[in-house]
């Protein structure tokens, strides 16, 4: 049986002057300070041990300042005795504590629910000599160290120093879990052969949970993803130990964390297989799907994973996951969770035919050189081919191989592609192969070579010369979808769609530039309309030596990279109406080709959040019109949101020697942060790395370079 334990700490304070002291109203005790009883939080979430005697708290929060005589109202399965109470098993506990008033204080009730979970817990251990940071002894810098999903890092620390060297005064130490997990203990033990005690060590204020301090040690208990101390002085430790409790398997997530699917205007219902988008469902025994909202247009096979939808909508589906036998030791339950968006599109069915002599290329008969003709936004283009004359000419050799490919317009998703011969007795269309590497299948008839499929483009070869009498290409055409590309998402749908209903969840100012870059062609007009009458449009030209060359731009195209500054002084996720979205040159990361010239310098833009090389390869457009580069081995740091742009330049090249040059002037974007200040990592008060600039973050309290600072 788990058994969970917690002291409720009753400080006793002298109630002098009782008899002259004015009855508080109840609003009053509801909001002071100095109410008499309360909790410090309406929620409190905590955790069970699977221990022999169970799991021991001193402080949930209850405050009893002139230790008055409390009624308690609690739910079965929950006792208090002697200011302690006991909870046997997981679950939510609404608890109240009431005062029935007195001659100073009306009656009040204090409200607390309670999350109560079962735990597995994980004893990590660092020890100085062994896990090690980067700062050597006597470097009071900041610092930090990670093991296992649990990071140590300070203000001013050496944590490669033997013993670990905890700099003071003013210096903050955080120990963090990742993933959702909890830290129930932490122990700092001194190094015995110092005075530099443990015991300067204090629990910061921000932080909740027990404190106990020992000869030379000190220790902290309690339930939090992060937990922030302080020094006094200086602090040698020889270990530091830190009790996790097992956390979720951070891989068991949806190969996508949003999936658009499409229903035919007259398409009664479609389903959405969410098990088969699961990852890492091999360690788990059981796994549970629900869908919210769940309507009645909208359900879920709740072992299978199976959704089925009637209608549009934006639905959540959950998949909660129970680890087997091999992986309960390792992880506890698990959930992952993804968006499903339906969407009702017309699709019609369109064919379009290229006829020899009719519908014509440039190059006569003979001529051996690449071609291209376009016929209803299909564009049909080869390496060698002559589509001036009849019949077609698509022309290959034992020693060249001729390529042809078929482009579908914006919208437009090709099914079916036929070469029609003109003969069966020489320069026969069965010559004609699939490329290597494009999906669909390929038929060959007496006079017709006929591929099915679905691609926006398809891909042939040849080596021998081929006649064709026509080409017939049957697509499937989209229009007026309606997407939302949010900034912080990997995986933002890009497809071909005709007047296309685009929402941009990101936001532009116009106190700085801002990267910039679309799937879609938006015209000056459109770009006025949203961001404002003489707003700047610049795009990459050129670069010279080590100067950045941008030029005026007067319109934006799909998948080129810009820089903007908006008139308005600020456009949050605004919509664009009847854009025609293209999903062309994409990498395998889904998004747009980089400009430039490779080996150079070249800006590249992207659709879905990225990570940053932080090897000083790839540089961003950042606080004050500067180009930055990424902090080390920082995730947050290195994350790039969608519709953006960044830079890439060569390694080694010496990036203080940048310039940028817009319309002819060297701008403010004119010097790349190099020095030790600027690549020295800023930290919050809870010891996360918050990137390498202070002036473009909130208010607040940072930490860099051992040292706070007020951001206003």
């Amino acid at each position: 049986m788990f058994v969970f334990v917690l002291a409720i700490v009753c400080a006793g304070w002298a109630n002098a002057n009782v008899s002259a002291t004015a009855l508080h109203t109840l609003s009053d005790v509801d909001t002071r300070e100095d109410a008499p009883i309360s909790f410090t939080s309406e929620t409190r979430e905590l955790r069970l041990s699977a221990t022999t005697g169970g799991y021991q708290l001193s402080n949930i929060g209850f405050n009893n300042r002139r230790s008055l005589p409390v009624e308690w109202v609690l739910p079965d399965g929950v006792t208090v005795s002697n200011n302690m109470i006991t909870i046997t098993k997981a679950g939510t506990y609404a608890i109240e504590a009431k005062f029935e008033g007195n001659e100073t204080y009306k009656p009040v009730t204090a409200k607390c629910t309670l999350d109560v979970k079962d735990t597995k817990t994980e004893v990590l251990m660092f020890t100085a000599g062994t896990e090690k940071g980067e700062n050597p002894s006597k470097r009071k810098e900041a610092d930090k160290m990670s093991k296992d999903g649990v990071t140590v890092s300070s203000s001013c620390a050496a944590f490669k120093a033997t013993p670990y060297e905890l700099y003071g005064k003013n210096a903050t130490h955080t120990i963090s879990a990742t993933n959702g997990r909890k830290i129930t203990e932490i122990e700092f033990v001194g190094n015995s052969n110092t005075g530099y005690l443990a015991t300067w060590i204090n629990l910061a204020k921000e932080s909740e949970g027990t404190f106990i301090k020992g000869s030379n040690s000190v220790l902290w208990t309690g339930c939090a993803e992060s937990v922030e101390f302080s020094t006094e002085e200086q602090a040698n430790i020889k270990s530091i130990k830190v009790i996790v409790d097992l956390g979720a398997d951070e891989n068991f997530k949806f190969k996508q964390d949003t999936s658009t699917i499409y229903m035919e205007l007259e398409q009664k219902q479609i389903e959405f297989d969410a098990a088969e988008m699961l990852n890492d469902k091999d360690k788990f025994s059981k796994i549970t799907y629900s869908i919210s909202p769940l309507t009645d247009i909208s359900r879920i096979n709740i072992e299978k994973g199976i959704a089925y939808f009637e209608g549009e909508g934006e639905y959540t589906i959950t998949a909660v996951g129970e680890p087997n036998a091999e992986y309960e030791s390792k992880y506890l339950q698990s959930t992952a969770t993804c968006t499903v968006i339906v969407k009702k599109i017309n699709h019609t069915t369109t064919a379009v035919t290229f006829t020899s002599g009719t519908d014509k290329g440039g190059n006569p008969l003979g001529r051996k050189e690449p071609d291209k003709m376009t016929k209803d936004g299909v564009s049909i283009s080869s390496s060698l081919a002559a589509f001036g004359g009849t019949p077609y000419k698509l022309y290959g050799d034992k020693n060249t191989i001729g390529t042809i490919t078929v482009s579908a317009p914006t919208g437009g998703t090709i099914k079916q592609i036929v070469f029609r011969g003109k003969s069966s007795a020489s320069y026969v269309v069965t010559n004609i192969e699939l490329k290597s590497g494009c999906s669909g299948k390929i038929t060959k008839m007496n006079l017709a070579a006929q591929w099915d499929g679905s691609a926006d483009k398809v891909e042939f070869t040849t080596r021998d010369e081929i006649s064709v009498a026509s080409i017939e290409v049957t697509m499937d055409m989209r229009e007026g979808v309606s997407y939302v590309l949010d900034e912080t998402s990997g995986n933002n749908t890009v497809e071909n769609c005709k007047n296309a209903i685009v929402t941009l969840k990101r936001t532009l100012e116009s106190s700085h530039w801002n990267t910039f870059c679309v799937p879609f062609d938006l015209t000056q007009g459109v770009v006025y309309e949203l961001f404002g009458i003489g707003t700047q449009l610049r795009t990459y030209d050129s670069f010279n030596g080590n100067i950045v060359n941008f030029k005026e731009a007067d319109h934006v195209e799909a998948g080129k990279p810009y820089i903007l500054k908006p008139s308005f002084e600020k456009v949050e996720n605004p919509t664009i109406a009847s854009v025609n979205m293209v999903a062309a040159n994409l990498d395998a990361n889904g998004n747009p080709q980089a400009v430039g010239e490779e080996g150079k310098f070249q800006m590249k833009g992207i659709y879905n959040k990225v990570l940053l090389n932080d090897d000083k390869t790839n540089l961003f457009l950042g606080d004050g019109n500067k180009f930055y580069y990424p902090a080390k081995d920082d995730v947050d740091a290195k994350t790039m949101n969608g519709m953006r742009a960044y830079f890439i330049v060569p390694a080694g090249t010496d990036t203080q020697m940048l310039r940028a040059n817009i319309d002819g002037t060297v701008t403010s974007l004119d010097r790349v942060f190099g020095t030790a200040d600027h690549d020295a990592p800023v930290y919050n008060l809870q010891g996360q790395c918050v990137g390498n600039s202070l002036s473009s973050l909130k208010s607040g309290i940072y930490v860099q370079n051992g040292k706070k600072v007020i951001v206003k």
